[in-house]
């Protein structure tokens, strides 16, 4: 069982830096440099890879504010419209950024009239390495305790042994990384590592969300049994699907994403 330690932040000199913050940003650069490298393999614009992580970070920001107010805490933002300004004081869906930034993705690709599914998979096989450090933030703070449980990989917060949440998303970034890279052989024409890669966020996301904390005050918010994200990954999965079956329209490409 893992022992219980916290790191929100540390000192350098008069500076303060919040490791959460701090291993977001790491977790952008990595995956906008594996994905500009890998996309300027296949002989397309590393500039604009880099142009998009901008639109990406600014929409994932945006939906991750607006889905945590309209999902997780309405009634705070109700009474103070204001709030939803106020990022400061917290409250940032990880599913609603995915969702923002996604769609920023397509708003940056109908301006510069660029191959979508040429970069999206480009973008989908650096995703979960620059998720998986991200999430060490969370991992790192214990922002989001799971259940009660003496499973190995628990932690022994102070109330007792849980499952990390932030620890259980890293395996999932790192699980869809590993299924990416042993399927990629099989990619035969643009847009089908998307689809491996969005379906397997889904369904893991999906069944993982059940071992979320019910018993805390800060506890993810249920509707009929089911935490938003977990409605979002169903029609993630539909998405997946769509995409699987538009990519057997495309002609067969002999490179390897």
């Amino acid at each position: 069982m893992i022992p219980y330690f916290q790191i929100v932040s540390f000192e350098i000199g008069p500076l303060t830096v919040y490791v959460w913050g701090l291993a977001v940003a790491l977790g952008f650069l990595l995956a906008t440099a594996i994905a500009r490298a890998r996309i300027e393999r296949r002989g397309l614009s590393g500039e604009a890879v880099t142009s998009l992580a901008v639109w990406i970070i600014i929409g994932s920001v945006i939906g991750a504010r607006l889905v945590h107010a309209a999902a997780y805490q309405p009634e705070i933002y109700l009474a103070d419209p204001w709030e939803i300004f106020r990022v400061w004081n917290g409250g940032l869906s990880s599913t609603g950024g995915f969702l923002g930034g996604t769609a920023a993705a397509f708003l940056f690709f109908r301006r510069r009239l660029l191959p979508l599914p040429s970069y999206a998979d480009a973008v989908i096989t650096a995703f979960p390495w620059g998720w998986a450090v991200g999430r060490l933030g969370c991992f790192l703070t214990h922002l989001h305790p799971g259940l009660r449980s003496d499973f190995f990989l628990a932690v022994r917060f102070p109330d007792g042994p849980r499952l990390d949440m932030g620890l259980i998303e890293i395996l999932n970034a790192l699980g869809m990384a590993v299924v990416i890279a042993l399927t990629r052989r099989w990619f035969r024409r643009d847009g089908q590592a998307v689809m491996i890669g969005i379906a397997w966020y889904s369904i893991v996301r999906f069944l993982t969300d059940f071992l979320r904390a019910d018993d805390l005050p800060m506890s993810d918010i249920r509707y009929s049994g089911l935490t938003p994200a977990q409605y979002a990954m169903v029609l993630l999965f539909v998405v997946a699907v769509i995409i699987f079956l538009r990519s057997r329209k495309r002609p067969a490409v002999s490179y390897v994403p």
